[in-house]
C-alpha cells in the first residue's frame, strides 16, 4: 500500500498493480531469445527452429505472476512443431537466467527490456528477431503525497515517457 509506506513511486508487472489507487500503463515488454557471442560462435543456429537443438534456459516466476512466455510457445508461434526441448537450467529470477546465457550456459527467452544493456554491451547477441509479447504490461504507481513533493510530478511524467518509449 503506497499510502502507508516510505515509498512514492512503484513500478509492477501485472495484475497485482489493482491494489494501488493511482496507476498507468507503462508497456508490454516482449521476450525474445539471446545467447552470448561465444556460445553462437560454437553452435550453428541456422533458424529458430534450430535452437531447440541446443541448451535452453528457461525462467519460471513465482505463480502469483503471470508466467513469461516459454520455450514451447516461442516455437509453436513460428510454427515448429513442438521439439523435445533440453532444458539445462531453469531459473526463478530472469537476471539470473540472463547471466547463466551470458555466461555462455545456452539460449534464454529474456524480457527485451532486461537485456537491452547486455546486447549494447555486447554481451547478448539476439540471432533472430522473433519475439513475444509478455502476458500483461508494466505499471506505474504512485502515493497520494508523490505528486505533491519536489519534483514528484515531473519523475512520474519521465517515467511514463521512458515507458512508452518502449512501445
Amino acid at each position: 500500500n503506497l499510502d502507508n509506506e516510505a515509498v512514492d513511486f512503484r513500478i509492477s508487472y501485472g495484475h497485482r498493480v489493482n491494489r494501488h489507487r493511482r496507476v498507468v500503463e507503462l508497456f508490454t515488454d516482449r521476450a525474445t531469445a539471446a545467447c552470448s557471442p561465444a556460445f553462437l560462435r560454437n553452435v550453428i543456429a541456422s533458424s529458430p527452429a534450430s535452437v531447440a537443438s541446443f541448451p535452453l534456459i528457461d525462467i519460471v516466476w513465482e505463480p502469483e505472476f503471470s508466467q513469461p512466455p516459454t520455450w514451447q510457445e516461442w516455437f509453436a508461434s513460428l510454427g515448429v512443431p513442438t521439439p523435445v526441448l533440453s532444458i539445462g537450467m531453469s531459473f526463478s529470477l530472469s537476471t539470473t537466467a540472463i547471466a547463466a546465457a551470458a555466461a555462455g550456459r545456452g539460449f534464454v527467452l529474456a524480457q527485451q527490456s532486461m537485456i537491452e544493456a547486455d546486447v549494447k554491451a555486447g554481451r547478448l547477441v539476439t540471432p533472430f528477431e522473433h519475439s513475444l509479447p509478455l502476458r500483461e504490461p508494466y505499471f506505474l504507481a504512485w502515493s497520494a503525497a508523490a505528486l505533491d513533493k519536489p519534483h514528484g510530478a515531473r519523475l512520474r511524467q519521465w517515467l511514463i515517457a521512458a515507458g512508452r518509449a518502449r512501445l
